[in-house]
């Protein structure tokens, strides 16, 4: 197995042969990066998950609750002024929600069965 450090190069590694299948969200399906490598036309969903939650984003630790609560805040009600709205468009977003840890525990059950315990982190 080979791993692609993101979703983009899993998906152009596929249309180029460089791997028989590759993991990916839908999202990437539709980026300027991938459009602009290859065909996506001639890619085959083998299998389609539920939909969960991207990536998140996180706040270091060492960032105190009062900061950590006004990141949050700026984040989550970007959709809610002009300005914020043109944040979100230059990062082709339409809005960021908050999420926990149970928004992806479908994603830490699949890292868990790959990876074991460790999650795959050295």
């Amino acid at each position: 197995s080979v791993f692609a450090r993101n979703p983009p190069n899993a998906l152009i590694s596929v249309y180029q042969n460089l791997a028989d299948a590759a993991g990916s969200g839908d999202a990437a399906l539709q980026m300027n990066q991938v459009n602009n490598a290859i065909d996506t036309s001639q890619l085959r969903i083998l299998l389609q998950s539920e939909p969960m939650a991207h990536l998140p984003w996180a706040i270091s630790d060492r960032i105190d609750r009062e900061q950590f609560d006004e990141i949050k805040s700026a984040l989550v009600n970007l959709d809610q002024s002009p300005e914020g709205v043109e944040v979100l468009k230059m990062a082709n977003l339409t809005n960021i929600i908050s999420a926990d840890n149970d928004d992806y525990a479908y994603a830490l059950e699949i890292i868990q069965e790959i990876y074991g315990e460790t999650l795959g982190i050295n």
